[in-house]
């Protein structure tokens, strides 16, 4: 999966090794026909696949599985609470970050005009910006939706998260506009009544003095680190640890960001930028076939989609979603 490569020049770099084998999984016979297994073996192997072009495009057809589940929704005309909406938003905002990374795998020219040269290069390092964005995004979902405790306390986080961003939204310039300034003060009403809806909230008295203290002056959209968040989320808590290090290097301007990208080769045909886009690709994979499986168990009109997804697709994930927990058979 990942390995740990010391340079000559004395960096840390962490790249991706696809695995060139199958990897074989139980699949639940009771609920799914006989299936012939080479067949299936021979169209898995586009998810294993160390050719960039053939991840992107296996990622492709996640996305759109993922989208078509999460539109039945809409479609099926599925009552949620409130502050259960935004569940549809985070996952469109991965949808919207994961279709960007398959764009940026493709390589982009950067070109002067003057020295009349062109470079094609694959953005690695932009491509792990995002790809972070979207893991945040998915253990905001996981923090909220996904995880196995009381809906009361599902709803306390969502209202930690829903004033903190609120609360963010209070030191923005309005500049000139009044709209603005209307909207403004507004939210500054709504977050009054929220505060008011945390403190009578059970799970208020468990806040420590640092927690009530960020709380009262600049928000506090989660309880706990991201660290925690993906020790508590349904993630293999090693692989994604190591990975969320690795991507926030390049998210921040300190000197490790610029080393790493000074020591890299961004080269298209570089095989170390191929190995990060697929890096990049192959957890976005992970995160979205989890969030199909959610989608699929918890809605039914989800899961009449799902059983019109090719034989291949289903299978595929059913894997990933798996290896994303950490809990997948392999064999050589």
């Amino acid at each position: 999966m990942l390995q740990r490569k010391l340079s000559n020049h004395g960096h840390t770099k962490l790249t991706h090794k696809p695995k060139p084998r199958l990897i074989a999984i139980t699949l639940a016979t009771s609920t799914m026909p006989q299936i012939d297994l080479d067949k299936l073996s021979s169209l898995l192997n586009q998810h294993y696949s160390d050719d960039i072009n053939k991840n992107r495009d296996s990622l492709y057809e996640l996305l759109e599985a993922m989208g078509d589940l999460s539109g039945s929704l809409h479609q099926a005309k599925i009552k949620v609470k409130s502050w259960e909406y935004y569940f549809e938003t985070l996952i469109h905002k991965i949808l919207f970050h994961s279709y960007s990374i398959c764009e940026l795998s493709k390589g982009i020219d950067i070109k002067s005009d003057r020295l009349k040269n062109k470079v094609e290069i694959i953005d690695f390092p932009s491509l792990f910006i995002l790809t972070r964005a979207s893991l945040e995004s998915f253990l905001t979902f996981s923090h909220i939706y996904m995880g196995d405790i009381p809906e009361e306390e599902k709803f306390f986080r969502f209202k930690l998260w829903e004033v903190s961003g609120l609360l963010a939204r209070q030191g923005f310039d309005t500049g000139s506009s009044e709209e603005l300034e209307k909207k403004k003060n507004f939210e500054k009403e709504s977050i009054l009544k929220i505060r008011e809806e945390i403190e009578n909230h059970p799970k208020f008295s468990e806040l420590g003095k640092p927690q009530l203290r960020k709380l009262n002056t600049y928000g506090l959209p989660r309880v706990d680190s991201w660290n925690k968040m993906i020790e508590d989320s349904p993630l293999n808590t090693n692989f994604f640890g190591s990975i969320y290090k690795l991507f926030s290097n390049y998210a921040h301007s300190e000197y490790l960001s610029v080393l790493q990208i000074k020591q890299s080769n961004l080269n298209v045909s570089n095989s170390e930028a191929i190995s990060n886009a697929i890096l990049s690709m192959t957890v976005i994979r992970q995160l979205v076939c989890l969030i199909i499986e959610w989608l699929i168990k918890n809605y039914k009109s989800a899961e009449i989609i799902s059983n019109t997804f090719p034989q291949h697709l289903n299978a595929g994930i059913k894997i990933w979603a798996n290896i994303a927990r950490g809990t997948e058979n392999t064999s050589s």
